[in-house]
This record gives structure tokens, sequence and C-alpha cells, in this order.
């Protein structure tokens, strides 16, 4: 794909298009250096903030804020699409994604505009360190690079040829770690998940995260990195490469969050709780347009994909459908076609902010972990957790001397499902069938049916898009 560099000055995406006459020779309209752009620490600061802007959004479409974020849930099978839409993600939901579709090379060109972004940043950023310290510089890179090591972490779930805990060696995607501002860096081949994989826990190294800030439940803290969130983002790598032992470390180690009291509070106002870890905040001015946001998908009018109350649903099961948990009866309602409908993000205006990491998911991580290792006890204190929160075991047919019963297979099991409830409609689905190397269950209805797809099907991954492979000739599905 032609490669664009993108920089932000006072919170506005410049962009510099690399393949024509290039932006800072043009003497007007700006007569403003790259350095320049970083002279200042309002400047900065501005600069800072686009790399987050690229994690959130793609242009209208929305990036892990939107349109991205609800391919995930497309590709599970909690969800049935029944509408008539057929043009947004619904090749993602059919698994029939090909390499000219628009869903494809949208998510492609945001996941790398984020990286170029931050790898722009990191190098021009150096220049700064005589105006704003080393330790400003220092943080700076480290906000930089986990802003990286989330694209790429991202871009692994969806293109990498097998996943890691499959094989570690198969073709992921290209490692680019350098700003792009020409077509000379175009042609690069795929690195291996290895590569990829270790790139992500360079960036997220204890030095880096050890810069990023501690506090929590404010505004700031819950939008721009923070220790937390690196340490989320390097559990759910680790925990992709089956490295057990290293998630629960991470996992461990995240401190000062918290539950909410009810599971709605963690998706209402001021947003910024003691749950929520890292979160992209909305604004009227700054959501996805049309069939891009997650309100479109589970509340518009029509809505696009209602709960799967049918197997293998999660909604099917009476132990994760009752009217006595809060996930179920705050969470979710029946609309007047007596279709149950996701109302997390409820608000027509579209200024819910939508969550990429929540406390819930710390435990929850916590939990699959302890199974892993054998350590059941502690994964049914980090189970029950959560699971109380919402239903209190009085309301619940899932008493905790049931879960106290539950070993091996059907904790793991367990653990598994209650993941599904509690985040159904924030993209986890998705991304836990891929990273675990199951297939993507059977689901649909009628004519709009999908069948099971395993790992060794073509259509388990995406295709690179070929917007890239027409220019880059080292990469090939």
């Amino acid at each position: 794909m032609k490669r664009i560099l993108f920089l932000t000055l006072a919170c506005t995406m410049i962009i510099l298009n690399s393949c024509s006459e290039s932006f800072i020779d043009k003497n007007p309209p700006l007569n403003v250096s790259e350095k320049d752009l970083l002279a200042e620490a309002s400047r900065i600061e501005s600069n800072l903030l686009g790399l987050y802007s690229s994690l959130k959004m793609n242009g209208f479409n929305g990036f892990l804020a939107g349109k991205m974020m609800i391919a995930f849930d497309n590709r599970g099978e909690d969800f049935i699409n029944i509408s008539n839409n057929n043009v947004t993600l619904f090749a993602a939901y059919r698994m029939a994604t090909v390499d000219g579709d628009s869903e494809t090379n949208v998510y492609w060109g945001a996941a790398y505009r984020a990286i170029n972004n931050a790898n722009t940043f990191i190098e021009l950023i150096e220049d700064a360190r005589a105006t704003i310290g080393d330790a400003k510089v220092n943080l700076n890179i480290a906000e930089a690079k986990f802003v990286r090591a989330m694209a790429y972490y991202y871009l692994c779930m969806m293109y990498s040829k097998r996943p890691y805990s499959i094989d570690p060696n198969a073709k992921a995607v290209p490692l680019r770690l350098k700003a792009e501002k020409d077509a000379t860096g175009n042609q690069m081949p795929a690195s291996t998940n290895q590569q990829v994989f270790a790139q992500m826990l360079e960036d997220l190294s204890d030095a880096n995260i050890n810069l990023l800030p501690t506090a929590t439940a404010t505004y700031n803290a819950v939008t721009k990195a923070s220790k937390g969130a690196a340490l989320m983002l390097r559990m759910r790598v680790k925990m992709a490469m089956n490295n057990w032992d290293g998630a629960i470390a991470d996992g461990t180690a995240i401190s000062g969050y918290a539950l909410t009291p009810t599971i709605k509070a963690a998706f209402s106002t001021p947003f910024y709780t003691s749950e929520n870890i890292f979160s992209y905040p909305m604004a009227t001015n700054n959501v996805p347009t049309t069939q891009y946001s997650a309100v479109e998908y589970f509340y518009g009018s029509p809505v696009i994909m209602i709960y799967n109350m049918d197997p293998p649903g999660i909604m099917s099961e009476a132990a994760y459908s009752q009217a006595d948990d809060q996930r179920v009866s705050t969470l979710t309602a029946v609309n007047a076609a007596n279709q149950r409908q996701s109302i997390k993000f409820p608000t027509t205006a579209k200024t819910d902010w939508i969550p990429q990491f929540r406390y819930a998911e710390t435990l929850l991580n916590l939990a699959e972990c302890y199974v892993a290792k054998g350590n059941e006890a502690e994964a049914r204190k980090y189970l029950k957790q959560v699971r109380r929160r919402s239903i209190a075991e009085d309301k619940d047919i899932l008493k905790d001397a049931d879960i106290d019963a539950l070993t091996g297979d059907a904790l793991k099991m367990a653990v598994c499902k209650e993941k599904r409830l509690e985040f159904a409609g924030e993209g986890m689905r998705g991304l836990d069938i891929f990273r675990r190397g199951e297939s993507f269950p059977e689901k649909g209805i009628g004519a709009q049916n999908v069948p099971a797809v395993p790992p060794t099907s073509g259509n388990y991954v995406w295709p690179y898009p070929a917007t890239e492979t027409s220019i880059n000739k080292e990469l090939t599905n």
C-alpha cells in the first residue's frame, strides 16, 4: 500500500504524502519542519495525543474503538447478523473475507498508520531532549511503544497465518520499526510470529512499563498509556504464547483497580472508573459514522447484530442468561421483535466510551492462567469474584459449591464462558478463539448459517490486503 506518514498538530492529523512532493518542502502553506512539530511541549503533547487517536479512529471507520473491534464479535458465535446489511463486516461474519474487501484494507491501513505514527514520533522526539528533558522524552517514547505494540497485537490476531500457540514460526506481518516517508521501504516480507511477538515484548519491557504513570480512575489515567494498561497488553501477548507464568506475573502486578459495584457503572459516565484501565473517549465531533460504531451494530434501528439465543451462543445456556444476572438485566434488552440485543453502548450520539481493558479481564485472564498451571483454587477465586459482582449466589443456578466442584477442562470452560458473557460486544470472543488456536464455531440461522472454521482452513485468518500486496511484492498470501 502507499506509505503515508501521519503527524498531529493541535490534535489535527497533518497528512504527509510520501509518494508525491514532500509536504515539508511546501512553503506555503506551512513553513514548518518535522523537527519544529516537536519543538515545543504543547506540540509534543498534541502529537502524542494523535498517537492514541490513530488507535481509536481511521477516518470515519473507527479502528479499535469502532468497526475493527466489532469485527472480532462478527467472527465469534455469540451474536448473529439478522439485518439486510450485506456490506459492512458481513464478509467477516461469513468468514469469507477476501483480499479486495474494504474491511481488510481498512484494518491493515489503520494499524500501519498507527505504527508509522509511533515510529515517526519516536525518531523525532529524540530532538526534544534539550527542550523537555530526558525523563519526559523517555516517558513519551514508552507511550509511543505502547501504541505500536497494541497495533501489532491486533494485526497478529487477524493476519498471522497460524496462531502463535499453534506455530510460533508461522508468517505474521511485516515488522516495520522505522518511520516511512517515501516508497523506499515498501518491499518487506512478513516476519514470523516469534519475531513480531518478541518486538511487542521489547516495546513492553519492564524498563518501558516502569516509566508509565500508575494513577487510576482519572481521565488521563484511562485514556493514555499507564502501567496497568501496558501490563494488560503484555498479559494478553504472553497468554497468546501460552506463557502462563509470565502472564500471571503481569496480571498480579496490576494494582490500583477494582471492579465497579455494578457492571453497568463501568459503562456509564464518567467512564473512567476504578475498573476501566484503558478506554477510547468519545465526543460528538469524533465518533465513527454510519455503520462503523458499536451503537449501529448492537443498538441501532434496525439492529444488525443480536445475541444468538440458540446453541452455541452463550445466551443459549441457562447459567449465562439468568434474569437476575446484571449482565443480562442491565446490559441487554428485548426489542419489539422479541430479539435480545446488547445495550452496553446505547447512546445514539455514539458518545459512550469504548473500553479496551477492564479489570474484569485481568481477573478472568488470571483465572484461565491458573487453570492452565493446575492451581484450580486460585482460578475459582478469580472466577467467583467476577461472577458474584453481577449475580449473587442465592440468585444463581451456578452456586459456589458447583464452581468448587469443577476441575480440569470443565473449570477451564467455565472461565471461558464467564468471559464470553462478561465481554460480549467488546470484541473479545474472536480474539480468544484465535489465540487459543480453536475452531471458529458454526453460527447463524437459515440462509446465513456459517459452518465451523478450523485453524487449517484458508479462511481462518484474513488475507493480506490487495492494496498492500500489489505494492509490496515480498508479501504474498
